[in-house]
């Protein structure tokens, strides 16, 4: 299963790079670590950032990946904006 990450939602932080540290650390604001077991690598971490919302949103062909054609939106077509 594929999981889309956002920093949009009020369950993480707004910013994507805090989101990032506690996907791969499990550490909170407060210095604790929950389920520590549940903690992924920093490429997969990235992935649910970009690749998986464009997959997500049926758009992986035009946005979600860094390559020549691409768009820059990650996860939104760019249509919408």
């Amino acid at each position: 299963m594929l999981v889309a990450e956002g920093s949009d939602a009020p369950a993480l932080p707004m910013n994507w790079m805090k989101g990032l540290h506690f996907l791969v650390s499990r550490r909170a604001k407060d210095g604790k670590v929950y389920h520590p077991e549940m903690a992924i690598d920093i490429r997969e971490a990235v992935r649910m950032y970009t690749i998986y919302p464009a997959y997500q949103n049926h758009a992986e062909d035009i946005c979600g990946s860094l390559e020549v054609g691409k768009c820059g939106f990650t996860g939104s077509r760019p249509e919408y904006f």
